[in-house]
């Protein structure tokens, strides 16, 4: 969630006060940020909206770090929550990642980096989301524009075909308010055709 900064919202939940302030400062300036001990303390706080969590697996209180990620992800699916954990087990790891997850990061000489670059990975991926939204509003636009000359070209053949008869028949309504003494184009032909063989008639000599 955007703060009045402008900025997406980060919960650091760690109960380690050294790792707490090594986070704090390493995840940069681009987030506000909250400061947790328990994963209480920060599912107590959820009502904020927090785009990115990044949790301990290890905290005070009875809510475990894999307790704490369901709840997030129960009451607010949509944010990211990057795990942080002093052991390197497989099987952990992979139960995280089911709950939800976004990444698991094992603490160590390493782990900033990884953090930093799950960071990034993040902020890559809302870039591409807000390129999606963006292409598909403007395929949008496009097709309500494509819509409208379909229209407007199919109104202006409806006019054309209303002031201009068809061979094929002989429109004897006047929808332009043109008169009843403008015939179309056919009923002259018709009528002239029929002067000319009236004419014809009365030329011709008797019998």
């Amino acid at each position: 969630m955007a703060q009045q900064s402008g900025k997406p919202l980060l919960f650091i939940v760690e109960d380690i006060p050294a790792w707490s302030a090594v986070v704090e400062a390493k995840v940069g300036n681009k987030y506000d940020k909250k400061l947790y001990v328990s994963g209480e303390e920060a599912v107590a706080n959820l009502h904020l909206k927090p785009a990115i969590v990044v949790l301990d697996f290890h905290l005070e209180g009875k809510m475990t770090g894999l307790d704490t990620l369901k709840q997030i992800k129960k009451e607010l699916p949509e944010a990211h929550v990057i795990m942080l954990s002093a052991q390197e087990d497989v099987q952990t790891a992979v139960d995280l990642m089911d709950a939800g997850a976004y990444d698991y990061v094992v603490k160590g000489d390493n782990a900033v980096n990884r953090l930093k670059i799950a960071l990034r990975n993040l902020e890559k991926e809302a870039e591409l989301r807000n390129e999606v939204v963006q292409l598909t509003f403007k395929v949008r636009r496009e097709r309500l524009a494509l819509y409208g000359v379909l229209v407007i070209i199919a109104i202006v053949s409806l006019v054309i075909y209303l002031r201009i008869c068809p061979d094929s028949r002989i429109i004897k309504m006047d929808p332009f308010g043109r008169g009843e003494t403008q015939q179309c184009i056919i009923e002259a032909k018709v009528a002239a055709q029929a002067a000319e063989e009236a004419k014809a008639k009365e030329a011709a000599p008797a019998n």
